[in-house]
């Protein structure tokens, strides 16, 4: 994916991408944007993807000098990137899915100890089958801090660890669920 240097008799730009969940289309994206001459250097923020678009802009950072990356810790709410991803995926592997009963696109509950969160089912391989992965910085029954012991982390972190807490995953809503089990 190296290209020339850009031609410096034309005025140059910087360009900022935003990414989330663009695994499949980053490469070929950032090679467009790097190939118009008045492209003096790519900017990518990441988004907290979770489908392995970190690792390839690891690869484009490598191979192309005009390229700089970062990524937030956290999604970050941004429209254009809500526009991508409208409900909050819940990354789980097919097999556990399929031995808890739940279809690819299903609205799910994350349930812990300290509370519960909803989300919406993700099909990935790239997960070991033993784990699910929620993308945090949702709001209301869908904020994914309700399900942390926040007691079991010790204070002045700044941040959630980066620790697995253990969980249980059904599918349904949490209204759902609470009434169900008598909650509400």
């Amino acid at each position: 994916m190296s290209l020339a240097n850009p031609d410096t008799s034309v005025s140059t730009v910087s360009v900022v991408m935003p990414v989330y969940n663009e695994a499949a289309t980053v490469a070929n994206v950032a090679g467009v944007v790097l190939a118009q001459p008045c492209v003096r250097e790519l900017i990518i923020v990441d988004d907290y993807s979770g489908d392995g678009s970190w690792e390839v802009l690891q690869n484009i950072v490598r191979e192309e000098s005009r390229v700089k990356v970062f990524r937030h810790t956290e999604n970050r709410e941004n429209p254009i990137l809500f526009e991508i991803c409208p409900k909050p995926p819940v990354w789980i592997h097919p097999e556990t899915a399929k031995r808890h009963g739940i279809s690819d696109g299903d609205k799910l509950v994350i349930e812990t100890s300290a509370g519960s969160a909803a989300g919406y089912a993700k099909y990935t391989l790239g997960l070991h089958p033993d784990v699910i992965q929620a993308s945090p910085n949702w709001w209301g029954k869908e904020n994914i801090n309700e399900v942390i012991p926040w007691d079991k982390f010790g204070e002045g972190m700044g941040s959630v660890s980066q620790r697995g807490i253990v969980c249980r995953i059904r599918s349904g809503s949490v209204e759902e669920i609470h009434k169900e089990e008598g909650h509400g």
